[in-house]
């Protein structure tokens, strides 16, 4: 009886690989985890602003003109990313192949709707944290109006592109396109136009990871 028990598979064991895979596909994986970490993030900023009295939502406006100078802002970003990902560097190539298997592994399995949600989140929930909370907060320390608004953009940048340490190369570009939000929530006062200018340039740049396999590709 002990023999025929243990021969007994578990029925998880007999499902196919093709139905196991269905239950944890790329694109459910991709969007499930930035539903925790950037929706988490997004949740921990609003907890840290009440606590320490950061006014997140009068840091928020939103217009018509908002959304209009958001798309024209997110112009660079795109411009700066595509000119980094054709130079001939070894850095640059790293970066390529990661993106080449993160392309492979779950971008091209993602509809355009999840991976507009999942632009949003990171948007939404690094924004909120990283302008929203941190920029606000050393400037608030630093004191001095100018000073304290250079130091918190410059240091919220750094902490930004430490946050995305994909290789030392790609932590200074992170830590330039910071620099670049970091201005645009100080010039606008208003903490919409980097949320999506932050939201539309991931989004864009999923939209476009297929040209970029292209071009790494005729590269080779």
């Amino acid at each position: 009886m002990l023999e025929n028990l243990s021969n007994q598979s578990d029925p998880s064991e007999k499902q196919p690989p093709e139905s196991r895979k269905m239950l944890f596909s790329p694109a459910m994986m991709m969007t499930v985890g930035a539903i925790q970490i950037e929706g988490g993030l997004a949740v921990f900023a609003l907890i840290l602003g009440y606590f320490l009295r950061v006014p997140l939502r009068e840091k928020f406006s939103f217009e018509l003109l908002d959304c209009i100078r958001s798309t024209f802002a997110v112009l660079p970003m795109v411009a700066f990313c595509l000119l980094i990902y054709r130079l001939p560097w070894r850095s640059v190539t790293f970066i390529r192949k990661y993106m080449a298997t993160f392309y492979r592994d779950f971008i091209r399995h993602c509809s355009v709707l999840q991976l507009l949600l999942i632009s949003v989140l990171a948007g939404v929930g690094e924004e909120l944290f990283f302008r929203g909370i941190l920029q606000t907060l050393i400037t608030r320390w630093i004191g001095g109006e100018l000073r304290g608004t250079i130091v918190g953009i410059l240091v919220t940048a750094l902490f930004f592109g430490l946050a995305h340490p994909i290789s030392k190369f790609y932590v200074v570009v992170c830590i330039l396109t910071g620099v670049y939000l970091g201005w645009l929530f100080v010039q606008t006062n208003n903490l919409t136009i980097p949320v999506i200018v932050h939201a539309f340039y991931d989004f864009c740049i999923f939209l476009y990871f297929p040209r970029l396999m292209k071009m790494k590709k005729e590269a080779l």
